[in-house]
């Protein structure tokens, strides 16, 4: 119930205003191309530069916590336009209205109402449910923002390799990794920058983009800004 009532008092603020020090390119020119539609920093507009370079018109997203698939959300954009799409959301509050946001969508999102977790008497693993549908394992988008163990679950993810990972980070100070006994105020309640930069490239992906989320893709995929390989 903790989970519940935290999710009444706090949902839906206000898209926050990023600090210069966070907005940064590392290898696409995709930051200046932010334009909010749903998302909280204007992922959509980025998004659309970054595909535009990969060539991708339509592919599958997975995105969690999904809040009602709408609020926040850096792919909805994407399902409006024909994309299909796994949404988590583990809330049974913000579940129910994700149900009414599939019922627009019901041949293009699968959603569950699950918790997704790295140890499996906390939840369940992303391969595991991702496992009950039919999205690719080289899926094109990845969306992970739990305010929580983002890090662990990214790195239990071994059966499915997106192309593109979007993680929140708590900050760009100091090497934060959650913990799970960590208390709300904690600066390892979440993970930081410079441990997502380690985990991506060990992962075998390269560090794109920053714009409150750490974006990456996977090695394989980059190309220049001509679509050249």
């Amino acid at each position: 119930m903790e989970d519940e009532h935290r999710y009444v008092e706090h949902r839906h603020p206000e898209p926050g205003i990023l600090p210069e020090n966070q907005i940064k390119d590392y290898l696409y020119d995709l930051t200046k191309h932010r334009n909010r539609i749903y998302s909280q920093h204007g992922e959509e507009g980025s998004m659309r530069r970054l595909l535009g370079i990969l060539g991708i018109d339509t592919g599958w997203c997975c995105e969690f916590g999904s809040d009602n698939g709408v609020w926040f959300s850096n792919t909805y954009h994407l399902i409006e336009k024909g994309w299909k799409g796994v949404y988590i959301e583990k809330c049974s509050i913000a579940y129910k209205e994700l149900q009414e946001t599939q019922k627009k969508h019901p041949d293009s999102l699968i959603i569950f109402n699950e918790a997704v977790h790295f140890l499996p008497e906390k939840g369940v693993l992303l391969d595991d449910i991702l496992a009950r549908t039919p999205i690719p394992k080289d899926f094109d988008i990845l969306s992970i923002d739990v305010d929580g163990p983002d890090y662990q679950i990214w790195e239990s993810l071994v059966n499915y390799r997106p192309k593109i990972v979007l993680i929140e980070a708590s900050g760009l100070d100091g090497w934060h990794i959650h913990r799970e006994d960590a208390k709300r105020n904690d600066p390892d309640l979440t993970s930081s920058f410079a441990p997502l930069k380690v985990l991506g490239e060990s992962k075998g992906y390269k560090l794109i983009t920053l714009m409150g989320n750490v974006w990456f893709l996977a090695e394989e995929y980059i190309v220049d800004t001509e679509g050249t390989k």
